[in-house]
């Protein structure tokens, strides 16, 4: 074997675990999409709970959300409050 075809070799092994560490990191939920599950089990008050504090912030995304749960007769008497703002 060439020496640079090893030294090739070995950059190619470390670009792939490069490629593996920073590609191969775990994915986690964040408030809107455990939010979204909470209503998918029924949880509304989870869900809301999880909500309201990204509508106040502005999530559009949040607010829809919030509507729709009004919209489906859900308990929306702290409701407006989150999407008024």
């Amino acid at each position: 074997m060439i020496k640079g075809d090893t030294n090739e070799n070995n950059r190619r092994n470390s670009v792939d675990g490069l490629m593996l560490t920073v590609g191969g990191g775990v994915a986690t939920a964040g408030p809107f999409e455990d939010a979204s599950a909470a209503y998918e089990r029924g949880e509304y008050a989870t869900a809301l709970r999880l909500l309201r504090p990204l509508a106040e912030q502005g999530d559009a995304k949040a607010q829809y959300k919030i509507g729709l749960m009004c919209e489906e007769g859900g308990d929306c008497s702290i409701a407006p409050l989150a999407v008024r703002k």
